[in-house]
């Protein structure tokens, strides 16, 4: 009886495994294709590529796009913050004609659901973006239903849109990863300002940076080339790296940004004729390639320098900077919060928006850890810029300096041999 009951078992999988076939088209999905963990979707051009992702030293798996042949991670992610679990996932277009991704043990996410029933596919297009077309009798479509250019992660692409539409409400933005394996949204997002027709980032719905207004630019050894260029971006013709090109629509409908690439056809190396913005969990934005296009890094709120924004409680000579030491185990001028939630930049940004904080660390476990005025910082002179904490773990203090030193909120003085100590008042 045992027996009976397995063989019906595997005779119902081999019937189930068979009614949804392997994709059946290098750069499409059908109705009764599957996609699942070990197969994928790539574009007609081979740049792009689709399929379920799994972060380093992680369990959980998302639908994504990322360059074919590139380390440099995934450019768009649709369930960031409803991971699959165990590599379950599998993406099919239903019998309803529902765009959706089914798991065990999970309930199903849909991208996208057809209401008048017509046959529909969706295509990873040479652009990077995945798209659902509705299919007439001839096999063509016209037009999009749904694409993925309307829900961006962190990743900009060339033609994507930053911006808003007046006619529907959305809103484009891209926002950061929480941490480099943690895609769930972080503390940043890059917006386009239609009230200034500008860049901005924020960390926290706080203003950090500008781009400056868009203006026309023509380069001396290119005045042939005429391209638009803000600022704060840029550095003028580079063909080796990216040229960029920024075009602003504003109309009754929308108002947004959107770039492109200017390709040399003599000087630009083909491995550099793709691109991506991707907005970093530190904030920077850098371009396939590691190229780096915003640093933001530094916009704490005490410079203006390159588009970053002052803030209030702070003046443009104050800094954190890292240095190796520690703070005088006096606990009352100290304290921890171990909120899972805060990235290094909360750290930082709280640290930065109290005015009686001169320190803070990030700790190994989830948290902060911050001093106020009337500690006493110890600081290591062996040109280390880390400290060995008990756990074994390297960590950093960032310490509030202010320059020039004369007009310093802190008395600095000589110890002998191996240490000095700064004394806040």
């Amino acid at each position: 009886m045992q027996k009976a009951v397995s063989i019906t078992k595997t005779i119902f999988l081999v019937i189930f495994y068979h009614s949804l076939s392997i994709v059946s088209s290098v750069d499409t999905l059908k109705q009764g294709d599957r996609l699942s963990s070990s197969t994928y979707l790539v574009s007609a051009n081979g740049v792009f590529t689709l399929g379920f992702y799994s972060p380093e030293n992680t369990h959980n798996s998302y639908l994504g796009i990322w360059f074919t042949d590139d380390t440099y991670g995934p450019i768009w992610l649709w369930n960031r913050d409803k991971p699959i679990i165990e590599n379950s996932g599998v993406l099919t277009i239903s019998s309803t004609m529902k765009l959706i991704i089914n798991s065990s043990g999970g309930d199903p996410i849909d991208l996208y659901a057809n209401e008048n029933g017509m046959n529909i596919t969706a295509t990873l297009l040479n652009s990077g973006n995945f798209v659902v077309k509705e299919m007439s009798i001839n096999g063509s479509g016209d037009g999009f239903l749904w694409q993925s250019f309307d829900y961006p992660t962190d990743t900009l692409l060339p033609g994507m849109k930053l911006g808003v539409n007046h006619r529907t409400g959305r809103n484009w933005s891209i926002t950061s990863w929480f941490s480099q394996n943690n895609p769930v949204a972080g503390a940043f997002t890059l917006e386009w300002d239609p009230s200034r027709h500008r860049l901005i980032i924020r960390r926290r719905g706080v203003l950090y940076w500008t781009s400056g207004d868009l203006k026309d630019y023509i380069d001396e050894d290119r005045p042939d080339l005429k391209l638009k260029k803000f600022e704060n971006i840029g550095y003028g013709y580079d063909p080796y790296n990216f040229i960029y090109n920024f075009v602003n629509v504003t109309n009754d409908d929308e108002d947004y940004m959107s770039y492109f690439l200017e390709i040399d056809p003599d000087r630009t190396p083909d491995f550099r004729k793709i691109s991506g913005w991707k907005l970093d969990d530190d904030g920077y934005i850098y371009g396939h390639d590691r190229i780096i296009i915003v640093d933001v890094r530094s916009c704490y709120g005490y410079n203006t320098e390159l588009g970053c924004e002052l803030w209030e409680c702070r003046n443009y000579k104050e800094k954190f900077d890292l240095r190796s030491g520690h703070f005088l185990a006096d606990y009352t001028y100290s304290s921890y919060d171990n909120n899972s939630g805060l990235t290094g930049s909360d750290c930082r940004g709280y640290c930065w928006n109290n005015c009686e904080c001169v320190g803070y660390s990030e700790i190994s476990e989830p948290g902060c850890v911050y001093w106020k005025k009337k500690s006493s910082f110890v600081q290591s002179l062996d040109g280390s810029s880390f400290v060995q904490s008990q756990d074994g773990m390297e960590s950093g203090i960032y310490v509030l300096i202010s320059e020039p030193a004369n007009k310093s909120k802190f008395i600095k003085f000589q110890l002998p041999k191996e240490t000095s100590t700064i004394v806040f008042n």
